[in-house]
């Protein structure tokens, strides 16, 4: 579907550079696309709109598959150029608009006439910083801080995070809402990209800083899960794909060489690739086949997991897994690049991809699962952590932190007192004769030299 014929007015290479949330493409189930773009024009006054507001007008398109033909079309008036629209899974969407969220739900409410309608989705007062969707669609962490500001990520340093836990609930549709439950909060010094679900959440220690992770997942309800060690010379990147399976982006002798490693809750790594230099990967997920889709925005200069605004894109490439397997289902280019990664997504039914290439939406049928795929879905299953109610509790970063800071002491301690040992063990011989030691010589035992060394010592 070329993206001119949905009326796309292209993208200014300045707004790309900087990372402007500017094109998105989402599934919202297997035959309907949500198709969002910024566009070009004169942008209406607001009444009281602050100056430092960078506002902009963006299109909601809702698509029908396979025909490309356009069922709904809406326009929502932003305050900033940051991203603005999270997939909540079950045909369901949050949308920022400044430091306000609301939720919609486009094919639930097609035949009410209103496909665009929205709700508030109430929050704690603040200015947003970030928003993570559990890989389930059954959770949201919102992180704000007490400092206002109009830009996502753009608050005054110094002020700490709040991350509140909400459970979601509900289609979307005027007899079912959508509906966030509070489900705890907790206090940070900056964002955290927490690996979390609506059952439990991960976690990672360096025991011994060693390069040697214990990796554990934390339920709701019941007790800490211990999973495979990752060996990594950089804070791994953990992410949850599904209930049961994570991958880990580790290092390899520097931060900037990354490999992709798969693991299950059977402490069995499943599988690694090599990733070479890449910057912070988009995922899409389809848990309920073991599938995933990655987006890798490679870069010149990038020697890090975490990006640096001075990185130039150059290249960005989606590719599809079975997780269980490692079989790689596909693998293609993306252009433009865009930082954001969102102009790809993976069907709920892992069935379809979606990617933006050379100005046109394209969309990919995947091979359908085979037996041995179901078997191992079936088993993986089996190692589900129960079911997660009420509220998190990360108590168990803070615990782990502190065994770590123990256990690294009682490693100090040991080495003090094994050179502590060494140390008495050679005072001892202090007074005693020594021994004359041979000079050193190159001849083989009872070899007797050639020419004797009769020079005066």
């Amino acid at each position: 579907m070329p993206l001119e014929d949905l009326g796309f007015p292209g993208i200014s290479s300045t707004f790309l550079s900087v990372g402007a949330s500017l094109l998105t493409v989402h599934f919202v189930d297997s035959e309907h696309l949500l198709v969002t773009f910024s566009l070009r024009g004169l942008v209406p006054r607001l009444e009281g709109d602050p100056p430092d507001h960078d506002d902009r007008m963006v299109a909601g398109l809702l698509v029908e598959l396979p025909s490309g033909k356009v069922l709904a079309r809406t326009e929502w008036h932003l305050h900033d150029h940051g991203r603005y629209l999270w997939n909540l899974g079950g045909g369901r969407f949050l949308l920022r608009e400044g430091n306000v969220l609301w939720t919609l739900a486009p094919v639930a409410n097609l035949q009410s006439g209103q496909p665009f309608a929205r709700t508030s989705f109430l929050h704690r007062h603040g200015s947003l910083e970030a928003l993570i969707v559990s890989p389930d669609s059954k959770l949201i962490t919102v992180e704000t801080r007490s400092l206002s500001s109009s830009n996502l990520g753009d608050s005054p340093l110094g002020s700490p995070v709040t991350l509140d836990f909400y459970r979601i609930s509900g289609a979307g549709t005027e007899s079912s809402p959508i509906v966030g439950t509070p489900a705890g909060s907790v206090r940070a010094a900056s964002e955290i990209n927490l690996p979390i679900n609506a059952d439990g959440y991960l976690r990672s220690v360096d025991t011994l800083n060693n390069g040697k992770w214990s990796v554990a997942f934390e339920p709701v309800n019941g007790k800490t899960i211990k999973l495979a060690p990752i060996d990594s010379s950089c804070p791994p990147g953990l992410n949850l794909v599904s209930p049961t399976q994570f991958l880990a982006m580790s290092c390899r002798g520097g931060t900037g060489r990354v490999t992709m490693m798969a693991f299950d809750f059977n402490l069995h790594e499943m599988w690694e690739e090599p990733l070479g230099f890449v910057g912070q990967p988009a995922f899409s997920l389809a848990p309920v086949v073991g599938r995933f889709a990655v987006s890798r925005v490679n870069s010149s200069s990038s020697t890090d997991i975490l990006p640096s605004e001075e990185d130039t894109p150059m290249s960005q490439e989606v590719r599809v897994y079975q997780t269980q397997t490692g079989d790689l289902l596909l693998k293609l280019s993306c252009s433009p690049v865009i930082r954001t990664s969102e102009n790809f997504d993976l069907s709920a039914d892992g069935m379809r991809v979606v990617v933006v290439r050379n100005g046109a939406i394209e969309v990919y049928r995947l091979p359908e699962l085979t037996a041995a795929d179901r078997a191992d879905l079936a088993e993986l299953q089996k190692a589900a952590p129960p079911p997660g109610s009420g509220s998190i509790n990360l108590g168990a970063i803070a615990e782990a932190e502190s065994k770590e800071v123990d256990e690294r002491a009682a490693s100090v301690r040991a080495e003090l007192t094994v050179s502590t040992a060494a140390t008495a063990r050679g005072s001892e011989a202090v007074g005693d004769t020594p021994t004359p030691r041979k000079p050193p010589t190159l001849l083989n035992p009872g070899e007797k030299a050639e020419f004797q060394d009769k020079s005066p010592r």
